[in-house]
């Protein structure tokens, strides 16, 4: 049985994030807080227990220029012990089914390594979006800071439209898909910005910066000034392959899927930008 859970299953479906992932409690309550508000989640039930859960975050698609409704499916999981029967290749039909129901006509991933690209392949999914990462020394994002920071409100929304200011394709979040992708980041333990200058996302190792999301509100020097308070010696932004910001790179690579739930043929994109990272 396929279901879209109420709050008494949410005690099993904790327990097999827990299990799947290895997270605690701190970093998994931000997103059952929200359950029913903007995220949802479908399960898999077998003998009356929860055997695997998908998450599901609302999201729009830039598709062939008409903002179009998109799912954004993460944290999928099934029980150890029940794996290898099917169970999540089906759970990943009924979302398609749910989805299209909806009125959603397509679902977004990342996939964590190469063979779950490949798992995902087989179940209907294409590559679709692309990024690129542009490194940095201090020195070179020094660089950036030749304006005065922004004083504008912290609008997230605006600084998103900014970074896909010429990408077609690409996700689009809501102010407070944003917020709850940035939260998680926090309690995973990534650094995080967010204010007028935009909003950044960032782990640091070993002398050097990952910045995972970058997103300037209204020019880039304000936000690599807030970038420029880590202590790192380089750094490595993650950015779409037609950055308003770094305009001069290479082709990128793949780092996410797509699939249609209703049979329409995928928009048209050579470099849609997915952005996101919350699993």
């Amino acid at each position: 049985m396929f279901c879209e859970p109420d709050a008494s299953r949410w005690p099993e479906m904790i327990r097999l994030w827990k299990t799947a992932f290895g997270d605690d409690d701190a970093f998994i309550a931000p997103f059952f807080r929200r359950m029913g508000n903007g995220l949802r989640a479908r399960v898999c039930i077998v003998d009356g227990h929860v055997a695997a859960a998908a998450y599901l975050l609302d999201a729009s698609l830039d598709a062939d220029g008409v903002r179009t409704p998109m799912w954004y499916e993460y944290a999928l999981a099934t029980q150890p012990a029940l794996r290898g029967r099917g169970l999540m290749t089906a759970l990943l039909a009924d979302v398609r089914a749910a989805a299209a129901a909806a009125g959603v006509p397509y679902t977004a991933l990342r996939p964590a390594s190469e063979k779950l690209a490949d798992y995902y392949a087989r179940r209907g999914y294409r590559p679709y979006f692309r990024s690129r990462v542009v490194p940095m020394t201090r020195a070179e994002l020094g660089k950036l800071e030749n304006s005065v920071a922004a004083q504008n409100p912290y609008d997230p929304e605006q600084a998103w439209e900014r970074a896909l200011a010429r990408t077609a394709g690409s996700a689009h979040w809501s102010q407070s898909a944003i917020a709850f992708a940035l939260q998680a980041a926090a309690v995973g333990g990534d650094h995080v910005y967010a204010g007028s200058a935009g909003f950044a996302v960032w782990a640091e190792s070993g002398g050097e910066a990952e910045v995972k999301l970058w997103a300037p509100q209204t020019n880039a020097s304000a936000l690599a000034r807030e970038l420029l308070r880590s202590p790192c010696s380089r750094f490595r932004i993650r950015v779409p392959v037609h950055s308003p910001d770094f305009p001069d790179g290479d082709a990128g690579v793949i780092d996410g899927m797509l699939r249609s739930t209703d049979g329409r043929p995928l928009p048209d994109s050579a470099d849609g930008f997915l952005g996101m990272e919350i699993d």
